[in-house]
């Protein structure tokens, strides 16, 4: 089985895709105390982690070994609407101390998001460039959420990372065709779940239609926390698609097991 852990975590959409493909988190690194209290909350998926505050202070002496460390680094000096000082700004930089645990931790696969500014701009050859040096091949995919049952726009890029001296290049692209049809029932299958998700949403009284998958608005008053509920939900992901990634990962390691 593989496992998983969490940095720049956030209210945690990687670990509830991975969740959703049997793969247990085994740690969160997150310095926002919301963002902390949403994981202490939903501790039932992932009943065994390790919570951890600063990215700073934490690295292979404190952070259990996994299989995948997955790592949404923040966006602010790369979004659009941020001051675009890149990887040098003080938010954003965060990517370096990432980079670091990656090579102190040695994962086999890496899960990197950020917004879709990020292909646009220099900083994506700096990312590829440093997680290569680091050990690691890597193919970023460009993903909106709408492709999945979504029922709003979110367009992010994912960078799928693999340690270089266990698979190489064409192996991956080799199982990438190799597992087509299996991607194609596995989608078919958390489209469903997705959908079921959706469902339940809706279920609740509250904001309809877009809104529905955050039931929270922003014309919305009353509503505890709500500010924080959405710089949250702004910064996490969707989680079927950690889920497809985290199906595909597994589906990679069951091949190079035979």
């Amino acid at each position: 089985m593989l496992t998983h852990g969490s940095l720049c975590s956030g209210i945690e959409g990687n670990g509830l895709g991975f969740y959703w493909a049997g793969i247990p988190t085994l740690f969160h690194v997150d310095n926002r105390k919301f963002c902390q209290r949403v994981i202490e909350k939903n501790k039932a998926y992932w009943p065994n982690a390790k919570l951890c505050s600063d990215i700073y202070e934490v690295g292979g002496q404190d952070l259990e070994k996994v299989d995948i460390i997955s790592a949404g680094f923040p966006c602010q000096n790369i979004s659009g609407a941020g001051k675009k000082t890149g990887l040098n700004g003080t938010k954003s930089r965060v990517f370096w101390q990432v980079r670091r645990i990656f090579r102190e931790r040695r994962p086999t696969w890496g899960l990197l998001e950020n917004v879709s500014r990020l292909v646009r701009t220099a900083d994506i050859d700096t990312v590829l460039s440093a997680m290569e040096s680091a050990g690691y091949r890597c193919w970023p995919f460009l993903l909106d959420a709408r492709l999945f049952g979504a029922t709003h726009k979110r367009q992010r890029v994912f960078i799928l990372c693999k340690r270089a001296d266990t698979c190489g290049h064409e192996r991956i692209a080799a199982s990438w065709v190799q597992n087509l049809e299996a991607a194609q029932r596995t989608a078919r299958a958390a489209a469903a779940k997705w959908q079921r998700r959706m469902d339940e949403l809706r279920a609740h009284p509250g904001p309809a239609g877009a809104d529905a998958y955050a039931r929270i608005s922003r014309e919305c008053h009353g509503i505890p926390r709500w500010l924080d509920r959405h710089r949250a939900l702004g910064n996490s992901v969707v989680p079927i698609i950690p889920y497809l990634f985290g199906m595909f990962m597994q589906s990679v390691e069951a091949k190079e097991e035979k």
